[in-house]
Parts: C-alpha cells; structure tokens; sequence
C-alpha cells in the first residue's frame, strides 16, 4: 500500500508538473516578449528625447550632444508584419491600428523637434526626415482574387477608438485611393517629420484621396504617421529596409529624407 501509494504520489506530482509548463511557459514567454517590446518602444522614446535637447544659440545654430536623427533610426525599429492566409481580418485590423499609434508615440507625438540642426544649411531653409514604422510583408504565390478584402474605413474607425481610450491624439494621414486592401497588397505605416509645412497644407487640400485623423496645425514643424495602401506592388516584401521603397508620387517622404532604421519581424 505504502509502494502503491508512493507511486500515486509521484504520478500526481509529475502530472502536475507537466500542467505547470503547458500553462505556465507559454504565458513566461509572452511576458518576456513583452517586455522586450516594451524596451524597444522605451529605448526608441528615449532617443528620440535626446535628440530633441540642443545646445546652441537656436535650432538652426546648435549641436545635439546626446542623439540624432540617425542614432534615433538605429533605436527604432520597423515592424514587418507577416500575417498568413487564415490570419482572420479583425487581428490584421488590430495590429495595424497599434503599429498606427506606436508610431505616434515612439517619435515623439508631435512634441519633439529632433530633427537635425546641422542639415539646415540656412536659417530659412527646411528639413525633412522620414522614418519607416511598419508594413505588411507580401506573401508569394498567394491569389489575391481569394483573399478576403479589408475595408480601409474599418482600420480608420478602429485607430479612432484605440486612440480614443488611449487618451491620444496622434496626427494621421490615411491615403485612400483605394477603399480596400488584403494581404497582398502593399500596406505602409512612416513618420515624417519636418519644417516644410506646406507638405501638410497639401495632404489636407487632397481631400479626395487623403483622410485626416485630428490634424495639428503647428506654424514651424510638420509632425504626423501616414499609411498607405497600394495594390499588389509587393514592395515591402523585397526589402523592408530598402530606403527605395517609401519613394511615390504620393508620399511625402519624397520629399525627405529617408532614416536607416532596424527591423523586427511580427506575425500576426
């Protein structure tokens, strides 16, 4: 009985066990991922606010000891978004809503001038710069005919209402030219962040193509997140860190200066 009984011990105990690691590992390992998603958005925060102190007579005569645009880019990732063919519409719709606010926050939320003293050649002149957040990454030998479209409007509307209990007003431009996208499609999240103003004023007159969520209206610094989304061009799944792919006749990143930034794969 004794034998017996120890051996009923040791089996609950290794039964036990077992459960502990199906329920308890998985849920350490989320935690360790975000904790580490949560030191990269500190990390890249924190960059961004050193690069924002100057030391100098003004902005266009002074120094930034502590950080810059580029040590900014090497802080900041860009998230490439893998999601698969069963990947349902609503966590696509999630994602790229926080990847949207993410965006905002990490750079600043529109309060930080960090952009670059030494670019400005002359105290009247203008500096743009540009960085890459997200995208989703194509997925070859996928049929866009059988994917599942996702209606623009619904990404806008749930930006709304994460920002909106969030207690954030971030500053976004949707181009959207086209009222749906899916997987396929070539869907971008980028900074931009710079003195030319008048880049701003046309982004808001293009009001049949562009939709503004809560526009700031700052007289010497242009600060906002802008997402695309083109049909099927795939550029994204080439080379996420190709300073080529932002440049189209649409994007104010055209018109500026595009940051080196790292990448992080997600998959959703």
């Amino acid at each position: 009985m004794n034998k017996r009984g120890m051996d009923t011990s040791t089996l609950l105990i290794l039964i036990t066990g077992v459960i502990i690691l199906i329920v308890i590992v998985p849920i350490t390992i989320d935690i360790i991922e975000i904790g580490g998603e949560t030191a990269n958005m500190e990390a890249c925060k924190a960059a961004v606010r050193f690069a924002g102190f100057k030391v100098g007579l003004s902005d266009n005569l002074a120094v930034q000891p502590l950080s810059d645009v580029n040590k900014v880019g090497e802080a900041c990732f860009t998230s490439v978004l893998i999601p698969s063919q069963k990947t349902e519409t609503d966590a696509i719709v999630n994602q790229l809503s926080n990847e949207i606010l993410n965006c905002w926050d990490k750079f600043g939320a529109g309060k930080i001038d960090f952009v670059t003293p030494s670019l400005k050649k002359e105290i009247l002149s203008t500096t743009n710069v540009c960085y890459k957040c997200a995208g989703i990454k194509v997925i070859d030998g996928l049929n866009s005919n059988e994917l599942q479209k996702i209606k623009i409007d619904d990404v806008i509307t749930k930006v709304k209402q994460d920002a909106r209990s969030k207690g954030s007003k971030p500053n976004v431009y949707f181009y959207k030219k086209w009222n749906q996208f899916d997987i396929n499609d070539d869907v971008r999240i980028e900074f931009f962040i710079g003195t030319d103003t008048e880049i701003e004023k046309e982004l808001r007159a293009d009001k049949e193509n562009v939709e503004n969520l809560k526009p700031i209206t700052n007289p010497e610094l242009s600060a906002f997140v802008y997402v695309s989304f083109l049909p099927d061009s795939g550029a994204f799944a080439r080379d996420p860190l190709d300073q080529s792919y932002s440049v189209q006749a649409h994007s104010p990143c055209l018109n500026a200066e595009s940051i080196n930034t790292n990448r992080k794969e997600v998959k959703i």
